[in-house]
């Protein structure tokens, strides 16, 4: 388990690989990994959406007036409205 832990030291997604190989190794099934099929893709689908509407409107109402952060990102201000500048976006 320290092991797992310490792969976020190098990078994120090495904790996810070695989480993997050891439930590979100790052959524990997928279903105890919490990996299981939704009883419903339509209302997880809809719960996903609605959680992240939610979130987002949370997060610009609530929390992000607390340090003072601009409600407007100013460095893609310009972009707003403009389809025609999307494909030049890096």
């Amino acid at each position: 388990m320290l092991v797992v832990l310490l792969g976020n030291g190098l990078f994120a997604p090495l904790s996810a690989l070695l989480a993997l190989a050891w439930a590979r190794t100790s052959n524990t099934p997928w279903k105890d990994l919490g990996f299981v099929r939704p009883a419903s893709w339509l209302r997880t689908a809809v719960l996903g959406i609605a959680i992240g509407v939610v979130a987002k409107l949370l997060m610009k109402a609530v929390v992000m007036p607390l340090p003072g952060a601009d409600p407007i990102n100013r460095q893609y201000a310009d972009i707003a409205g403009n389809l025609r500048a999307v494909p030049a976006m890096r």
